[in-house]
C-alpha cells in the first residue's frame, strides 16, 4: 500500500471483513454458532483497527507520509466504519464492552 500511496484508503481495512460477516449472519447454522463466528469476526476487526491506528500514528509521527489534519480524518473515518460494522450485529454491545 506504501509503494502505491494508497495511505486514505487504509482505514478501509476492517470493511474487507463486512462480506464474511454478512455470510456469517445469513448461514443456516445454529444462532449460537453464529453468535460465536460474528464474535471472532468482530474481534478481529478490533486487532486490524489497532494496527491501521497505529500504522496512521507511525506515518504522523515519524515521517512526512500524512499530516494530523489527514490523519484525523483517517482516524475518524476509521472509527465510522466500525462502527456501522458494530452496529449491524448482535455481538456489538458485549464486543464493545
Amino acid at each position: 500500500m506504501e509503494a502505491k500511496h494508497l495511505e486514505p484508503l487504509l482505514p478501509l481495512q476492517v470493511f474487507k471483513l463486512r462480506k464474511s460477516l454478512k455470510a456469517i449472519a445469513e448461514s443456516k447454522k445454529p444462532e449460537s454458532e453464529k453468535a460465536k463466528l460474528i464474535e471472532d469476526k468482530l474481534r478481529e476487526m478490533i486487532d486490524i483497527y489497532t494496527e491501521v491506528t497505529e500504522k496512521i500514528r507511525d506515518w504522523t509521527e515519524n515521517s512526512e507520509r500524512l499530516t494530523a489534519f489527514h490523519a484525523e480524518h483517517m482516524l475518524e473515518a476509521l472509527q465510522h466504519l466500525s462502527e456501522y460494522l458494530y452496529s449491524n450485529y448482535k455481538s456489538y454491545a458485549e464486543v464493545e464492552r
